[in-house]
């Protein structure tokens, strides 16, 4: 009695306790993230929920309309046998109780999974799309890029540079241009992200959680990885081209 279980978005000072109306609470454990409405969700006892009713009431606040916190009962959970119709379970609840409010489960998880399936599937939709016009207007940059400096390559290729040495050129440059940009990338996603999560977090409406400190490098290691991959795979093009149509001297 008198302690309480905290979701992670509470802050708990030093001491341990928490204050209530005038009242202290010991902080007995600190809940983990879970992207929801319980990281801002208090836990606590019958006993301890007594205490602090009454200490409510000694500031003028009657949030329990007078109700004995020992005897109220705000929500009961019903486990049923395998194969039994849930349906038919709360339709006999509600024939047989005034005023009550059957949620299944069952309905609630599948909605959020259901959501959270379809919004991943979108998600990896655009991740695909953005990966391949990445790679189409790279593609066309570097091939605009090479066209215009063509004479310039035609030039190098008179003072005794070696088509396979313009090839290198090329597709170093467009590896320098690769890792800048995915650089450039990674700054903005975590400028535009960390500092607006819980916007975000209250837009999509389902859990949403930043990763763990591991997953959160090897996704920004793979995402950098594949910015620079993209970019000398969609000059490899151009410089086999420029390098193939320039006459040998």
């Amino acid at each position: 009695d008198g302690y309480i279980v905290v979701g992670s978005s509470i802050d708990v000072p030093e001491d341990g306790k928490i204050r209530f109306y005038d009242q202290y609470f010991t902080v007995a454990a600190k809940l983990d993230q879970t992207g929801s409405g319980l990281d801002n969700a208090v836990f606590l006892n019958r006993t301890t929920t007594k205490t602090l009713y009454e200490a409510a009431l000694s500031k003028g606040f009657n949030f329990m309309d007078g109700c004995d916190p020992l005897k109220t009962v705000s929500s009961v959970f019903i486990t049923v046998k395998d194969g039994t119709d849930v349906k038919k379970v709360s339709q006999q609840i509600r024939s047989h109780i005034d005023g009550v409010q059957v949620i299944a489960t069952d309905g609630m998880i599948g909605s959020t999974q259901q959501g959270l399936e379809g919004f991943i599937s979108l998600m990896y939709i655009l991740i695909g799309i953005l990966i391949v016009l990445s790679f189409v207007i790279l593609s066309l940059s570097f091939k605009l890029q090479v066209t215009e400096r063509k004479d310039d390559y035609k030039l190098m290729r008179t003072i005794g540079v070696t088509k396979g040495e313009i090839r290198k050129l090329v597709l170093s440059q467009a590896f320098i241009l690769s890792i800048i940009g995915s650089i450039l990338g990674l700054v903005l996603a975590t400028v535009s992200i960390f500092p607006f999560y819980t916007a975000i977090n209250a837009a999509v409406s389902i859990p949403f959680l930043i990763p763990s400190g591991i997953k959160l490098a090897l996704l920004y290691l793979v995402t950098g990885l594949l910015g620079i991959i993209i970019g000398p795979l969609g000059a490899l093009g151009s410089a086999i081209r420029i390098s193939g149509g320039l006459e040998e001297r």
